[in-house]
């Protein structure tokens, strides 16, 4: 204990922060300390749902539990995969409004070949991070819509995913940029044995090495999830 004092007295003493006299700079400064309070408490409380999370995950693994031992009606399926759908095109009308609308300033297409990804991360980007950024353990209710969709069906996700989400993605390019393939959306169909067969990124897509890119990141974070839930 006298050692543990003596520390003590060694230690410096930390200087007390002067508080602003003048109201308005108080209460920025309140207002400052607050707020850096607050995303310490919302880190501190992440990181603790996350190690629960990671806890319970690997409880189901040793219990090998699956969603075959409690499954989703077709109903529920239905609405689940209706509601992704409905995501997908609020995303891709966004982003071609973002590109067209006067207001928003729309990027010049003779800037380079990657005019449009800063539309693609305002208005899409979400799609990436919900399959990416697994260490938010509380994500927007989009990003939650689409990981339970991929634990359901995720080869089902990955298609329309790659169809309706990045196919139409890319007409919209090809719309707006005349230097862009004047092919239309991806055409290959799956096998009729298995509707919901993967697809590799499809050759429409080979103008714009950018877009195949996030296609195929967003498919691996796809199956990723459902890995990771199983």
């Amino acid at each position: 204990e006298k050692e543990k004092e003596k520390e003590k007295e060694k230690e410096p003493e930390k200087e007390v922060e002067e508080l602003p006299k003048d109201p308005v700079e108080l209460e920025k400064k309140l207002q400052t300390m607050l707020h850096l309070k607050n995303t310490m408490l919302l880190k501190e409380v992440n990181a603790s749902i996350l190690k629960l999370q990671h806890k319970m995950h690997a409880l189901l693994a040793t219990r090998m539990f699956s969603l075959d031992k409690c499954p989703v009606s077709p109903d529920q399926k239905k609405n689940l995969f209706a509601s992704v759908a409905e995501l997908f095109e609020q995303g891709c009308t966004a982003f071609e409004a973002a590109l067209t609308q006067p207001e928003d300033a729309p990027p010049s297409r003779a800037g380079g070949a990657d005019w449009w990804e800063t539309a693609f991360e305002a208005k899409l980007g979400w799609v990436v991070a919900a399959v990416e950024n697994m260490e938010v353990a509380m994500p927007s209710p989009r990003a939650q819509i689409l990981r339970l969709a991929a634990v359901v069906d995720s080869e089902a996700l990955c298609w329309m995913a790659e169809k309706e989400l990045f196919g139409r993605v890319h007409q919209i390019i090809a719309k707006l940029d005349p230097t862009a393939a004047t092919a239309a959306a991806p055409t290959t169909a799956p096998a009729a044995s298995d509707p919901r067969a993967p697809l590799p990124v499809p050759a429409i897509f080979e103008d714009n090495a950018k877009l195949s890119q996030r296609c195929e990141q967003v498919l691996a974070g796809i199956r990723r999830v459902c890995n990771m839930q199983g």
